[in-house]
């Protein structure tokens, strides 16, 4: 039960006032002089009933329950003398009889105001509590937001530390090329110097040669014989006949001589050596081993004979006189019969005449013999012989992904949730379940679990709920690259067993064939029904590419041409700053671009669309 009210309590004292705060604190609480209190007779105030005034308290006993019966009886017959109000130091330094109702109340009152204070306090401690506790919860929530921050910026870190070391790899293979390239060049180099060096000792070796060959021939041109001596008689006739030769056909020599001026005489050549120096040669020897006395033979008739004679009787008949006619025998000191292959030889030929294959130029040889084998001292024919294998046909073409047991634990499907900022026991809770396979048309793409795919196709979640006992999923035929499929097949596998996470690569090459192959991406990805975020890297630099009017003619027929009508924003990107640039007259070459949108037809009528959109917002 709750204590009164010390108002209520008060106001229930007919004619009493509350105490004050001061009065109650000091433990002496004295009634207010205004009122009556009821107070001992004295000597001076006496007992009669005309100066006596008595105190009213209401003795219903619905309102004093409570009290004592004595107390009410002493009350009532004792007479209570009023208090002069000149003199109210008295009262306050006169002690209050301890048998008076009011401070007997006002001692009850005491208590549930002390209560009260004690109550005061805690509830104000507790509200100071309650503020600190939400400071507390305050300063907790930036924490955590601080953490996850830094947890953001230190993933970021992580996927630009990534690109670092990959784009460190790609310029360590480009640089190593580009060594090797070097390498091969300087190689180049020293072989074409060491063939021009081969190639210069080789000219000078043949003119050396040349010049050999030319000392050898005129070498071998044989030296005249000398004249033999005549009789006295007979050099005296003949220098008698040649006075008169001389004397007659003086006019004649006047002329000659006079036509000879300016001509050299020719000599001849004496050969460096004594023939005597040299051995015999097997012409030379005789049957019986001696060295025969050597003679003037008969030379025979080849080219290289006639043309050695002739050279050698011109220049015998310049030395000798002209009068004689008779030729003269050279004594060859070389033969035919020495050099047999000199014999069979072809005849001489102009060198600068084109070479045709003629029996005289074919070599006629024998046929080279077989190569030897190599035989063994070991019988192999009785080694290395193995039972036929039969072939078998494949149990299984397209073998399931990860046929080890799987737990059962089945995760909690939210496909607007991206699976890469789960951690890794989270994602690889996906690689649970089922394997199911995925097909375009007839054709199976691959196999990849069934959690996996739920979670990053709000389609396949759809296809799913619907169809709990399904084991595959079939896209329409022809509907997206199958390459492209592919890939997003084995990003999702790799999500479910990769400690790390990362995203699907963008080819940054600026190229038809790198351009190509990013849309075919998204395309694949918006056929598969996967949540945008997985392919928004791709949205974003390629809309911002397109803002930037960084985009050729060729690479908007690509995004024309690959663009996924349902659910394309590089494709809108690309058809409303098209529009906006036809609305301001922007574009560089309008009668081009006319004929480009009528080989597009969709992305000109998605242009008209957004035409049609802003013209009907603006009226």
């Amino acid at each position: 039960m709750s204590a009164p009210h010390p108002q209520m309590l008060w106001s229930k004292v007919a004619g009493a006032a509350p105490p004050k705060k001061e009065d109650s604190a000091a433990g002496s609480p004295v009634p207010s002089p205004s009122k009556a209190v009821p107070a001992p007779p004295t000597a001076s105030t006496g007992s009669s009933p005309s100066t006596s005034h008595k105190m009213t308290l209401p003795t219903s006993p619905a309102l004093f329950n409570w009290a004592d019966d004595i107390e009410e009886e002493i009350s009532a017959a004792a007479p209570v003398a009023a208090i002069p109000a000149t003199a109210p130091t008295a009262l306050t330094a006169s002690p209050v009889p301890s048998t008076n109702v009011a401070t007997q109340l006002h001692l009850r009152i005491q208590e549930p105001e002390r209560e009260l204070a004690d109550l005061q306090d805690m509830s104000d401690s507790s509200d100071i509590m309650n503020s600190e506790t939400n400071v507390l919860k305050t300063q907790l929530h930036e924490t955590k937001v601080q953490l996850a921050q830094l947890a953001a910026g230190l993933h970021d870190q992580d996927r630009r530390l990534e690109m670092l070391q990959y784009h460190i790899r790609i310029d360590n293979i480009e640089n190593n090329r580009r060594l090797e390239r070097l390498e091969k060049d300087r190689r180049i180099e020293r072989l074409e110097k060491q063939l021009e060096e081969r190639a210069n000792s080789n000219r000078a070796l043949q003119v050396e040669i040349e010049h050999l060959i030319k000392l050898r021939e005129q070498e071998l041109i044989p030296e005249p014989e000398p004249q033999p001596e005549s009789d006295p008689e007979k050099t005296t006739e003949s220098e008698g006949t040649e006075s008169e030769a001389e004397s007659d056909d003086s006019s004649s020599a006047s002329a000659g001589e006079k036509q000879d001026v300016g001509t050299p005489e020719i000599k001849a050549v004496e050969p460096p050596f004594d023939i005597g120096d040299f051995p015999a040669l097997p012409s030379a020897v005789s049957s019986d081993g001696a060295a025969p006395m050597r003679e003037t033979p008969e030379p025979v008739e080849t080219s290289d004979t006639v043309a050695m004679s002739e050279t050698a009787s011109s220049m015998s008949s310049a030395s000798s006189s002209p009068a004689d006619p008779k030729p003269q025998k050279v004594d060859t000191v070389f033969k035919p019969e020495d050099f047999p292959a000199i014999i069979g030889s072809p005849k001489t030929r102009d060198l600068t005449e084109p070479i045709f294959a003629t029996p005289e130029t074919i070599k006629k040889v024998e046929p080279v013999p077989p190569a030897p084998k190599l035989k063994l001292g070991l019988d192999m024919s009785k080694f290395g012989h193995k039972a036929p294998v039969v072939p078998s046909a494949p149990s299984n073409a397209h073998r399931a992904y990860n046929l080890a047991t799987k737990p059962d634990m089945v995760p909690t499907i939210m496909p607007d949730v991206d699976v890469r900022k789960m951690q890794a026991p989270e994602r690889f809770a996906f690689g649970n379940g089922p394997t199911v396979t995925v097909k375009m048309g007839s054709e199976v793409l691959g196999h990849l679990p069934q959690y996996i795919l739920r979670q990053c196709s709000e389609m396949a979640n759809a296809h799913w709920e619907k169809n709990p006992g399904a084991t595959s999923i079939t896209f329409p035929a022809n509907s997206m690259s199958k390459d492209a499929a592919m890939r997003h097949i084995d990003w999702m596998t790799q999500q479910t067993v990769a400690e790390k996470v990362f995203s699907i690569h963008l080819d940054q090459n600026e190229n038809d064939r790198a351009h190509r192959s990013n849309l075919e991406l998204v395309r694949a990805a918006r056929v598969m029904g996967m949540t945008n975020i997985y392919v928004g890297h791709f949205t974003r630099h390629y809309c911002e590419k397109i803002r930037r009017g960084k985009v050729s003619q060729s690479l908007m027929s690509h995004i024309a041409q690959v663009a996924y009508l349902a659910n394309d924003p590089i494709f809108d990107c690309l058809a409303t700053n098209l529009a906006a640039q036809r609305q301001r007259k922007t574009i560089p070459d309008p009668a081009s671009f006319e004929k480009f949108l009528e080989e597009h037809k969709d992305l000109a009528a998605r242009m008209d669309e957004i035409s049609s959109k802003k013209t009907r917002s603006a009226s």
